[in-house]
């Protein structure tokens, strides 16, 4: 374990928030506690890593000198680090930096940031990043990181997205809602009417939604 690391895994929940409550005060960057708060974003420890993430959002989003903060966090070398950048900007209404984070995110080098950016693409209803969605599909080699992809592709470009047939011969269809998803399978109905298509129109007209990818 470096001494970055060790000194990341030394901070604590009790810590990082300490250290908001000062910025948070103060209205401005102290250094020495952006450096507490970062190490937590960079924690090897899930929930440390997670809240340090949520507290560098709400400050940035009140304190715009924080934005930088989380835009750097992009390049860690920590996993937790570049995740953390992802869950600061839920708190966020800079779509500018929203589009930043997760344009960085969606090259990143685990399959796990790449998944979890395309779903902030989603969250945060950023169609321009579509096109990029769909080059990191057309290379992706994994194909359950490439379905996990079309999935956010998908619902972000066209309101709705037909899964693989599963291993029970199911073919799943989810369309997007104003807050969340809705999931049904394709049913004989539907694939006399349409299939998987007919069954996204139909999930859709039932929650009042207009799809505009399903013609």
């Amino acid at each position: 374990m470096s001494k970055t690391d060790s000194v990341a895994d030394t901070v604590s929940e009790e810590d990082v928030d300490s250290a908001f409550i000062k910025m948070l005060y103060a209205r401005r960057v102290i250094d020495s506690e952006l450096s507490v708060l970062l190490a937590g974003a960079n924690s090897s420890r899930n929930a440390v890593s997670i809240f340090a993430g949520a507290l560098l959002g709400q400050l940035a989003e009140q304190i715009s000198d924080f934005l930088p903060a989380i835009e750097k966090l992009c390049d860690s070398p920590k996993l937790n680090g570049r995740l953390a950048a992802l869950e600061a900007i839920r708190y966020v209404d800079d779509e500018n930096l929203k589009r930043t984070v997760i344009a960085l995110c969606i090259g990143d080098r685990s399959a796990k940031v790449r998944i979890y950016a395309a779903d902030k693409a989603l969250e945060s209803n950023l169609p321009g990043l579509v096109p990029n969605l769909t080059r990191l599909i057309e290379t992706e080699s994994d194909d359950k990181t490439r379905n996990s992809l079309e999935y956010y592709r998908d619902l972000l470009a066209d309101g709705y997205h037909v899964s693989p047939e599963d291993e029970t011969g199911l073919i799943w269809v989810s369309v997007r809602l104003p807050h969340g998803t809705v999931s049904h399978f394709a049913t004989e109905d539907d694939f006399a009417k349409g299939g998987p298509i007919r069954t996204a129109q139909r999930l859709a007209e039932e929650h009042g939604v207009v799809l505009k990818g399903a013609g």
